[in-house]
């Protein structure tokens, strides 16, 4: 989905509840409740701390602050794979809590009825998928941004086991955005 598209979408004043924004990674399909995104634009140049805590790839400036650009990966426990600049940022808010969640591409925007989500058939105290929805034969997997705010900060004191500055593009583009 073209990121132009998906930011006037998002703008959109008919978006009700029960929207979510559907992305891939790692050929599997995700989805995020629309309440609790600010923002999805394109990979901009990530700042690389020295020490990356687990599953951050790194920092960007967003609006004047500093946040973390999370890769959910580790998480889940998918490998990382390299980063592009065609790839895109999902800038979440939850609970005064700044981040953004790394994406390989914006699939669409769908409403959910709650009736069609189903339970995810795993249960875990780090689980960060809650729900699972059947999209026309393709499953994809309703992130729990609460889980995941609190996987974040539970992990915030663990070295990262991937090296993100081999992964992440450095050329002239990716430094342009």
């Amino acid at each position: 989905m073209n990121n132009k598209n998906t930011l006037a979408v998002l703008k959109n004043n008919e978006l009700q509840d029960n929207s979510y924004i559907v992305f891939s990674l790692n050929s599997n399909k995700y989805a995020i409740d629309i309440q609790n995104i600010i923002e999805v634009i394109n990979l901009p140049q990530i700042i690389m701390p020295l020490t990356p805590p687990f599953g951050i790839a790194g920092m960007i400036e967003y609006n004047g602050i500093m946040i973390k650009t999370v890769d959910i990966c580790p998480f889940l426990g998918l490998p990382t794979k390299e980063f592009s600049v065609n790839n895109q940022l999902i800038i979440v808010v939850f609970n005064g809590n700044f981040f953004a969640i790394h994406t390989e591409d914006i699939e669409n925007i769908v409403k959910i009825k709650q009736k069609e989500l189903q339970p995810f058939p795993f249960s875990a105290e780090n689980l960060i998928i809650k729900e699972i929805y059947n999209n026309s034969g393709d499953i994809v997997n309703i992130l729990d941004i609460a889980a995941l705010n609190k996987a974040i900060d539970l992990k915030k004191d663990t070295k990262s086991e991937v090296n993100y500055a081999e992964l992440i593009p450095t050329d002239e583009k990716s430094a342009q955005t």
